[in-house]
């Protein structure tokens, strides 16, 4: 251990959800859930269709808690488009759904490294401390992989319609199946 050289980085800067609106969104998102449950047997956000979505949202009784449970649903949709037109291709993929980042589901991102040796993160929003980040702590920790981050790059945000700011942002499921096939072409 001559030749080690070790840094040790203390930022010094805390952080915490407490303060963050992430607990308002969660929260929108479970009361939401419930609501739907009433006319819907699911036991999450994510087991919705757009179109069951769209039939059903009017029991949600807050509009922004209309919104926050579309963007899930979307979200999760999007992924699903992404892995069956891969299936569809014949190439074998995998959705996971990572729904906290703290505390992060170790155990299954290590095991798809272990399994798949390429891991792919989607997020929209920057790539800069969020899911990808994550994820790319546990694998430089536990079992390091190849790994591609998608997201929004370090750039100013724009402001316009969803499906228009993910097509700009190549977060697309169109995008999402272009990646990966390049990814398995490298």
């Amino acid at each position: 251990m001559e030749d080690a050289k070790i840094v040790i980085i203390n930022s010094k800067v805390k952080h915490s959800l407490v303060d963050s609106a992430y607990n308002d969104r969660r929260n929108e998102c479970e009361t939401a859930l419930r609501e739907l449950q009433a006319v819907v047997n699911i036991q999450s956000l994510g087991e919705l269709t757009e179109e069951a979505f769209e039939e059903h949202k009017s029991v949600i009784q807050s509009e922004i808690r209309q919104k926050r449970a579309k963007h899930a649903v979307y979200e999760n949709q999007r992924a699903i488009r992404a892995v069956e037109a891969l299936k569809a291709e014949g190439i074998n993929a995998r959705l996971i759904n990572i729904h906290t980042i703290k505390p992060i589901d170790k155990d299954i991102i290590i095991k798809a490294a272990k399994e798949t040796g390429h891991i792919i993160t989607v997020e929209e929003h920057s790539i800069i401390g969020g899911l990808g980040s994550a994820v790319a702590e546990v694998l430089a920790e536990e079992y390091p992989c190849k790994m591609t981050r998608m997201g929004v790059k370090d750039v100013f945000g724009q402001s316009g319609k969803p499906y228009e700011l993910l097509d700009m942002y190549g977060l697309t499921d169109k995008h999402i199946v272009a990646k990966v096939k390049e990814i398995l072409n490298k």
